[in-house]
């Protein structure tokens, strides 16, 4: 399975967003699609975790709003590290925890450096 994984650090509980499937879908018809939120509960983050262990290729696409903890994320983020498929990081934002999070991302996993989402997807899948 080739996993597209969007993880959204928000200040707003309910934040839904429709036109980001239908995008990766548009890009990568035979992609999986998951998303989780720092509001997500602990069934959709180990469900997320098992996602990525079982998949073979993982864009995450990391969008973060300053403030906010990331709560149950920042256990789902640091298994990252360890996974053996090919993964790919896209991040956006500024997060204070995150920022420094990615800088050690960066070492151990390829952090994309496309300017553009759909663009870093299609590169990578």
């Amino acid at each position: 399975m080739r996993l597209f994984l969007y993880i959204h650090i928000t200040k707003e509980k309910f934040h839904f967003s429709s036109d980001l499937p239908v995008l990766i879908r548009s890009l990568a018809p035979d992609v999986t699609f998951f998303d989780v939120d720092n509001y997500s509960d602990n069934v959709t983050v180990d469900t997320a975790l098992k996602a990525i262990r079982e998949s073979t290729k993982t864009f995450i696409f990391i969008e973060a709003e300053p403030g906010p903890e990331p709560g149950k994320l920042l256990h789902l983020i640091s298994k990252i590290t360890k996974l053996k498929c090919p993964v790919v990081i896209f991040y956006q934002g500024a997060h204070e925890m995150l920022d420094k999070l990615m800088i050690t991302l960066k070492r151990k996993t390829a952090v994309s450096e496309k300017e553009n989402l759909a663009e870093a997807v299609r590169h990578f899948f």
